[in-house]
């Protein structure tokens, strides 16, 4: 089995490529790394990795890609651009935007990219419990909220969703998919990550080997939490090479209902996202003043007001929902902010039957 493997790699911590390349030797599977960011305790490289996506989705297709934490938002971009322009397997995520322990990981521009650029390529999601309260903008306190969490991730990134144990689940896994929430064992909860394993590596071994999905988060749960003799039996070997790489597709044991093509998912969240837009930036512009009297109560006023103005030859201000503030000043005084125009009462009337006959027609339309 081929893996591809996307990730920043921070020494000495549960993002390190060495604990994702242990987890791969064990699996005896065959790892493509691509790294945009080496950080160690004395230095911080960035790379380029455009040129090793095209190899990987031209020359050697993988049967499942994990995505891990990507710090620079640029780089979040290019991912996702190669995700929208290549036929590909299944993707994986922990997108890791804050620690087990609450410490925000990532800044807000990577954060919104991540949102918008990355998730709708996502099939299966890995939180945990801060990053479900944040996606959800809900409090998941117990286990009947943090299930309501996944179901409103779920619907709205149509994505399967894995939120890991915490002290608020008393330790329990949920995995949401298909409207069907699966608890897991907290025997298998990992608490404290091992450095020869990775869960999300571990998952897309197992969706690799064409398990279920339930299967497989189930065995990849057992194996990182150091249970590895009960799970000896259901790791798979490598396949012999073929001579051709067969064209990835998606396990049928993943999905049960059909789904939107990886592509045009992609073109409908940017549309979704772009209709949102628009809609918050309408909101920003100035708004008319909206009348608090309906359209039939104006049409009796301006119409008093014209038999008022044809039987003493005056014409009477209109009656309005609008309330204007007092000009400044004291009684009798012009305002400097704003003077009125004298109008004739025959200019009056003629412009108020106007505007009688135009609401009539706009009430009987």
């Amino acid at each position: 089995m081929q893996i591809l493997a996307i990730s920043d790699s921070i020494e000495n911590t549960r993002y390190d490529v060495k604990r994702k390349a242990m987890t791969f030797k064990a699996y005896n599977a065959t790892p493509v790394f691509a790294i945009p960011e080496f950080v160690t305790n004395d230095s911080c490289e960035k790379t380029d990795v455009s040129e090793c996506l095209d190899y990987c989705f031209t020359e050697c297709p993988p049967e499942c890609i994990a995505i891990s934490l990507v710090r620079d938002p640029d780089n979040i971009k290019l991912i996702a651009d190669k995700l929208a322009s290549y036929d590909h397997s299944t993707v994986i995520s922990e997108i890791s935007l804050i620690s087990g322990s609450g410490d925000v990981l990532v800044s807000a521009d990577t954060y919104n990219a991540i949102m918008q650029y990355l998730i709708p390529h996502v099939q299966f999601l890995s939180l945990n419990i801060y990053e479900a309260e944040l996606l959800s903008q809900q409090r998941c306190t117990n286990s009947r909220e943090i299930e309501e969490s996944a179901r409103m991730i779920a619907n709205q990134y149509n994505v399967i969703v894995f939120i890991c144990g915490s002290d608020r689940s008393e330790w329990k896994e949920l995995l949401y998919f298909g409207s069907k929430a699966v608890w897991m064992d907290p025997q298998d909860t990992v608490r404290d990550y091992k450095p020869d394993r990775s869960l999300l590596i571990s998952i897309a071994c197992e969706l690799a080997s064409d398990k279920s999905i339930v299967d497989a988060v189930k065995c990849a749960r057992r194996f990182v939490s150091g249970r590895a003799q009960e799970v000896k039996n259901e790791i798979v070997s490598a396949p012999k090479t073929e001579a051709h790489p067969r064209k990835p597709a998606v396990s049928p044991a993943m999905y049960k209902q059909p789904q939107f093509s990886f592509t045009a998912r992609a073109a409908q969240r940017r549309a979704e996202l772009e209709k949102h837009d628009a809609e918050e930036k309408a909101k920003t512009e100035p708004a008319p003043v909206q009348s608090l009297v309906s359209p039939a109560k104006s049409l009796r006023d301006i119409a008093r007001n014209i038999e008022s103005a044809e039987a003493t030859g005056e014409a009477k201000p209109a009656v309005t929902s609008v309330i204007e503030e007092p000009a400044p000043g004291p009684k009798g005084t012009v305002s400097e902010i704003k003077e009125r125009e004298i109008r004739s009462s025959a200019d009056s009337i003629s412009e108020l039957s106007a505007m009688l006959e135009r609401m009539k027609k706009l009430s009987e339309s």
